[in-house]
């Protein structure tokens, strides 16, 4: 959600639009792409939260929406992605947007997808090594087993993320 509200906040800055209480990194980055690092360490939790607190009032009725929820804990829900290839979970998503387009949320700030990735072990660069008795070094993943079938697989998580009131719409569709 916060991810929407910085992107909805920053397209706003961009088309003139004066919100109040714009960090200087936050205005930096929506219209130069970077900001100062020092303007970025200022950047905190209590900062942001003051900005979005601000911007519960806004004119723009999706930027008011989206701080609104935040504050009222009116959470986005998620639905798992399991086994679907890069093409189905686009698909996925289309279908969702379309879901939030029908009931007159902006498809863009109220659905999203996530797709997290980690590659959680792989020794192949990695000087540690299991050193046996007559002093022997092997790589850990050729000592162990399951470290050796884990050595270099990449663990991929992807969800759709939208807003509640989309749930039963998104899931019924996307599971079918």
């Amino acid at each position: 959600m916060i991810r929407a509200i910085l992107s909805r906040a920053a397209e706003l800055i961009r088309q003139g639009v004066a919100l109040p209480s714009v960090p200087a990194a936050i205005g930096a980055i929506a219209v130069r792409r970077t900001a100062p690092l020092a303007d970025y360490l200022e950047l905190d939790d209590g900062v942001l939260f003051g900005a979005m607190h601000a911007w519960e009032s806004s004119a723009d009725p999706v930027l008011s929406d989206l701080t609104q929820r935040i504050r009222g804990r009116s959470l986005f829900k998620t639905l798992e992605l399991y086994g679907m290839d890069d093409a189905a979970r686009d698909q996925a998503l289309q279908i969702a947007r379309e879901i939030a387009k029908r009931q007159g949320l902006s498809p863009k700030s109220y659905v999203g997808l996530d797709v997290a990735s980690d590659t959680p072990f792989d020794d192949r660069d990695d000087p540690l090594g299991v050193v046996f008795p007559r002093g022997e070094a092997k790589k850990p993943g050729d000592v162990s087993f399951l470290l050796g079938r884990l050595r270099g697989e990449t663990v991929t998580r992807a969800r759709l993320i939208f807003a509640p009131e989309l749930r039963d719409a998104v899931r019924a569709a996307v599971s079918a």
